[in-house]
């Protein structure tokens, strides 16, 4: 007696190519797509990355992941300089899922990337292996959220670029009219549409992406609470430990200190 699990609905990156980007003012790179997905983890330093219909801001902690034959180009910033580490993967399982254009704000799987980088330099082959499947891992924890079905509805275009939108300006604090003109909709139709394929609406969406970046920069503690209080665009620490108290029931001093 014998008993198989087989790998039904379930979906797995295969990385192909792994390679580093260091920083370099006068680096970029022309508009080109590729035949694999390709993700990019952002280390340090800051840049740009333009596709066909959105531009992304690329910052420390950010993965930006392009599905085949997307158009992408990508600049450093001359005066902070991007250092990035790329990733070129095929996607196995499940014919039905499919993934599409991924930004996310992952700092420890940003960490966790560049730490494989550095070991793969000197690994002999059967660690590569190993290291290759970790960064397989990284990767699909960052795609896991996205998976969508062929027979079931797509986010739509707009929808999708304003995710992405409030994704890479989320720091800014995006309102509703500013998301929606990026997307060229009336503020009440955009609402209207994201609440039903969201279920939330474009404000809570926009605070739920601010609180889990303050959360992760608390429980990382690299940057100080007037760090991200600057960084999140509060106009003083009082302000922002009332919002994130809000939210937590714990002042942010109270929460870094217990996580």
């Amino acid at each position: 007696m014998y008993t198989e699990i087989g790998l039904e609905r379930v979906i797995y990156p295969v990385p192909k190519l792994v390679g580093h980007i260091q920083p370099d003012p006068k680096w970029g790179i022309e508009p080109h797509c590729h035949s694999l997905f390709e993700a990019h983890f952002v280390v340090s330093g800051s840049g740009t990355n333009h596709t066909d219909d959105m531009l992304i801001e690329l910052s420390p902690g950010l993965i930006y992941i392009a599905p085949p034959e997307e158009s992408h180009a990508q600049n450093s910033h001359h005066k902070d300089p991007l250092d990035l580490i790329y990733c070129r993967f095929d996607l196995r399982g499940d014919p039905l899922l499919r993934v599409q254009r991924i930004v996310s704000y992952r700092p420890d799987l940003v960490r966790e990337s560049y730490q494989l980088w550095l070991y793969l330099n000197y690994a002999n082959v059967s660690q590569k292996i190993s290291a290759y499947g970790e960064l397989g891992n990284i990767i699909a924890s960052c795609i896991g959220p996205s998976l969508h079905e062929d027979n079931q509805p797509f986010l739509s275009t707009e929808v999708q670029v304003a995710l992405d939108y409030i994704k890479m300006r989320f720091a800014a604090n995006p309102t509703l009219a500013e998301v929606a003109t990026v997307v060229n909709l009336s503020p009440r139709h955009l609402s209207r549409i994201f609440l039903q394929q969201v279920g939330m609406s474009v404000r809570d969406f926009t605070e739920q992406q601010r609180y889990s970046w303050a959360r992760q920069q608390l429980e990382n503690k690299y940057l100080t609470i007037a760090e991200i209080t600057h960084n999140l665009n509060f106009s003083s620490i009082p302000y922002f430990s009332s919002w994130f108290k809000k939210l937590t029931g714990l002042p942010p001093s109270v929460y870094r200190n217990q996580n």
